[in-house]
């Protein structure tokens, strides 16, 4: 099944620390056939290929899926829910960026946050652990 979305840049930023804005956007996706539903979302990230939608819309738990059957009035109810989120999910990611501001990790440990996400083998995962159990004993 092939599906089309639409991505609106909603104007707005999330600003984290003192200097970053994180832009928030807004996107409908839907099937080409018209027998799925349409789905609307918040998100942070630029939607610019079915790669990046499909990464979008596994990390959507508040989405707003509007059935091709509605009616006008129920549709514009829909629309307006999903405002309605985008607005206090931009203000939930605001809180958790800027928490993330203050943590500070050193080299090492970027080091091995960077080998983690790249690691091929489980193998290297567990080496990966182990440095960072003796890391913890430092």
């Amino acid at each position: 099944m092939s599906s089309i979305f639409i991505i609106a840049n909603l104007a707005d930023y999330v600003e984290v620390g003192k200097d970053d804005l994180v832009q928030k956007y807004l996107f409908l996706t839907t099937s080409h056939d018209g027998r799925g539903s349409i789905t609307a979302a918040f998100t942070p990230s630029l939607i610019l290929c079915a790669n990046t939608l499909n990464a979008s819309l596994r990390k959507q738990i508040n989405t707003v899926r509007i059935l091709h059957t509605y009616n006008a009035k129920q549709c514009l109810e829909q629309a307006h829910k999903v405002m309605e989120i985008s607005g206090i999910l931009s203000v939930q990611m605001g809180a958790i960026f800027n928490n993330w501001t203050k943590v500070r990790i050193i080299d090492r440990e970027l080091k091995i946050m960077v080998q983690s996400a790249l690691a091929p083998s489980s193998e290297k995962i567990k080496q990966l652990h182990q440095i960072k159990l003796d890391l913890m004993k430092l």
